[in-house]
């Protein structure tokens, strides 16, 4: 399934529609080969999407979902309707980012830096010092003053205001060999990866993570097998042990 945001607010759906995803909830339908627009949301502002959650927030802060599965945020969650998720748990601020880039986990963060989970956590992804799933939104109470968020798969990543990259759940690649020290145990609760990285973006992947800084230059963690590193080299064997420093890609500034 894609989504698309438009520059009116209104958010469109489209592609695959099988049994797991949201148009599957929506009327049944297999396929849905043009965008189709989602009723009932008031003017969005910033989206996320899994194969069967939308989340969007819209100008007043306020964060919902259409769709089902433990990352609407909602218990039970069995609703094609869009619901507001802040009617669900009070949020004490406006959320300003939202991500559901994480297998059935979502990540919001809140304007007042405070970061909340929910969803399946059998890898310690949503952060809460344990490994029990959630279905409504939870506070990591470990972090604050939170600039940035990103997830994908069983893991998380923040950017706090002093520019340190936290790194919490479980990477894996390559069918689940070859994940680094700091995931093997699957870390339950934020750890610093790395301090005072003037990180201004994040962006999270299967088997890698990346930042780019102030000064537009991207930095790499993860593997290099087919030269994702950017850095002009491809490891020749495959190797299992995981990059824990950053390197700096080519095509940096």
């Amino acid at each position: 399934m894609s989504v698309a945001l438009d520059e009116s607010g209104v958010v469109w759906a489209w592609g695959g529609g099988g049994r797991n995803t949201l148009f599957s909830v929506d009327g049944g339908v297999p396929d849905r080969r043009l965008p189709t627009p989602i009723h009932g949301l008031p003017r969005i502002v910033r989206i996320s999407a899994s194969p069967a959650v939308i989340a969007g927030i819209d100008e007043q802060g306020r964060l919902w979902t259409v769709g089902y599965g433990l990352e609407s945020g909602r218990a039970p969650s069995v609703s094609a309707k869009p619901e507001k998720l802040t009617g669900i748990v009070p949020l004490p601020a406006k959320a300003v980012d939202v991500d559901l880039g994480g297998f059935g986990m979502a990540i919001v963060l809140l304007e007042n830096g405070q970061v909340w989970t929910w969803g399946h956590n059998s890898s310690g992804q949503l952060g809460l010092g344990h490994r029990q799933a959630s279905a409504t939104p939870v506070r990591v109470e470990s972090i604050s003053r939170i600039r940035a968020i990103r997830a994908f798969g069983e893991y998380a990543l923040a950017l706090t205001d002093d520019g340190d990259l936290l790194y919490w759940g479980g990477l894996y690649y390559e069918g689940g060999i070859g994940f680094h020290e700091i995931a093997r145990h699957n870390i339950v609760s934020p750890a610093v990866l790395q301090r005072g990285t003037r990180a201004v973006e994040l962006a999270a992947g299967g088997a890698d993570f990346a930042y780019i800084d102030e000064n537009g230059s991207a930095w790499y963690f993860g593997r290099n097998r087919e030269g994702e590193r950017g850095t002009g080299r491809a490891s020749e064997k495959y190797n299992r042990k995981f990059v824990l420093t950053p390197q700096k890609s080519l095509w940096s500034r």
